[in-house]
């Protein structure tokens, strides 16, 4: 895909932006090295593969999903600084479609690639059976494709803000379905059970939640003919959730629906549509639950809107 500037300088701008990046990429690749490195000792990696290689095997996994994202964010803000600073160029939907294809996607299909290779060439082969090999790099896959998921959904959310005139800033922070969930090691699990203190009524990442989806709700429902948001409108949403991390919707559903969305994604783990763990997905899957008491067929896309709906209700109090 090429960035479409409309001057007949769209390669030129791309090919130089392409060249500044290459002549950074070493750099960057430099200092996350430094820093996985860093972070894979702290956890005591090297201990682990001497004395619990399949514990060494799971935190590993957890380690390099965790680096995967912080090279893709690198490289985004590479690629906007770039863009924005020495090119003096506007960001605009082409540009995130163009980075997105050229160059995240890539590299998430090379990050899976080389992973597979070096688990598979790995010594640990005479310790752990193949079938814990397969399904660490399973789970691998799985934390990718989520990961890409989200990147992509968070590029669309930009490409639909840039329509409406907004410029957002380029830090992004790590999506919670690709977040490190066990800790790195059994003492890192424990620190962050033992650590854990009753908290207020809400989270953070709950009030963030429904402050900015009530805000883009109410957006909807003011700019709907009949105060009814349209399936287009419900995408649009969706997108932007996604766009801000605020992920996966079973754990922003409320009561029932939280929990049938949960089960779900339990059940279609290793299907073939996967689980829900967009926004975007859960509108244009249309997947549904059972009504407790009725049996009645619930699509998840009405509890979204109650929850949004509530969410604007909130925060007008």
């Amino acid at each position: 895909m090429q960035i479409k500037s409309g001057n007949g300088l769209a390669d030129q701008n791309w090919e130089l932006m392409r060249t500044a990046f290459k002549l950074r990429q070493p750099t960057i690749i430099y200092e996350l090295v430094n820093q996985r490195d860093k972070i894979a000792n702290e956890a005591g990696l090297p201990r682990l593969k001497v004395d619990r290689p399949r514990l060494y095997i799971k935190s590993l996994v957890d380690i390099e999903a965790d680096h995967t994202h912080r090279i893709a964010a690198s490289y985004f803000r590479a690629f906007c600084d770039i863009w924005d600073n020495v090119l003096k160029r506007q960001r605009t939907r082409e540009f995130y479609e163009a980075v997105f294809a050229h160059n995240l996607r890539p590299l998430f299909i090379d990050r899976r690639q080389s992973f597979h290779s070096r688990l598979r060439r790995s010594k640990l082969q005479r310790r752990i059976s193949s079938e814990q090999v397969d399904k660490e790099i399973k789970r691998f896959d799985d934390l990718i494709f989520a990961l890409q998921s989200l990147w992509r959904s968070n590029l669309e959310s930009r490409s639909y803000e840039v329509d409406l005139g907004v410029q957002r800033e380029i830090s992004l922070h790590i999506p919670e379905t690709v977040k490190i969930r066990r800790g790195y090691g059994e003492k890192a699990a424990h620190s962050v059970r033992s650590d854990r203190k009753p908290g207020p009524k809400f989270t953070p990442r709950e009030r963030d939640f429904i402050e900015y989806a009530g805000r883009i709700w109410g957006k909807e429902i003011s700019s709907s003919e009949n105060g009814r948001v349209r399936i287009d409108g419900l995408i649009r949403i969706a997108k932007s959730l996604d766009g801000k991390a605020l992920t996966p919707p079973a754990d922003f559903l409320e009561g029932a629906a939280a929990t049938e969305l949960k089960r779900f994604n339990s059940m279609h783990s290793n299907a073939g549509n996967g689980p829900i763990l967009t926004w975007t997905e859960l509108v244009r899957r249309n997947a549904s639950r059972n009504h407790p008491n009725t049996g009645e067929k619930i699509p998840f896309r009405t509890d979204m809107r109650r929850r949004l709906s509530r969410c604007a209700k909130m925060i007008r109090n």
